[in-house]
């Protein structure tokens, strides 16, 4: 993952955009169909949908020119499961956006979860340096944005994440940057 110190108006300058072609607000608690609840003995877990994560990768405008590969889908995947699961303490009752917006030369996809925020940039140095990251968490959400393919900015507190896919992203674009790494 590139880490940036970049706001949001500089990312959409960067990919000229022009619109925001998808926008989801919901509440966990109101949208049981988003999500899959499941108890294991280090506590309560939500996992998002694959056809939610599809319905959002679905939105992302052909003029961007991304085609989804595995890398993409797990990014997001675990980005919308670590806001759920981490950025509320699992719980069901606040809300969680998640936006696309769109421009000539890529995309932004912006999550914001209404939780406490965490230290991103001590958590990105534990993770990158082999630990297991603060709270408890595995890891892999930062891990698997470890790819020369995205950028990823947390704002403000860290409820905040903007991953920015540029046009032209595909899966054999991700495995010709992988090998150079």
């Amino acid at each position: 993952m590139v880490l940036l110190n970049k706001s949001l108006e500089e990312m959409m300058v960067e990919i000229e955009c022009t619109s925001c072609v998808f926008f989801d607000y919901w509440r966990p608690v109101d949208y049981p169909s988003k999500h899959e609840v499941r108890d294991t003995s280090h506590g309560r877990f939500l996992n998002v949908k694959e056809e939610y994560v599809n319905r959002v990768l679905e939105n992302i405008p052909e003029e961007c020119d991304i085609e989804p590969d595995n890398m993409l889908v797990a990014a997001l995947n675990l980005a919308l499961e670590n806001s759920l699961t981490r950025g509320h303490y699992c719980d069901m009752y606040y809300p969680l956006s998640v936006k696309i917006l769109a421009g000539e030369k890529g995309c932004i996809i912006r999550i914001r979860d209404s939780g406490i925020g965490f230290a991103y940039e001590e958590h990105i140095k534990e993770v990158m340096s082999g630990g297991r990251g603060l709270r408890n968490g595995s890891g892999m959400g930062t891990a698997i944005l470890d790819s020369p393919s995205f950028e990823a900015s947390y704002e403000g507190d860290g409820s905040v994440l903007n991953i920015i896919v540029k046009k032209g992203y595909c899966p054999e674009r991700t495995l010709e940057l992988l090998r150079a790494k």
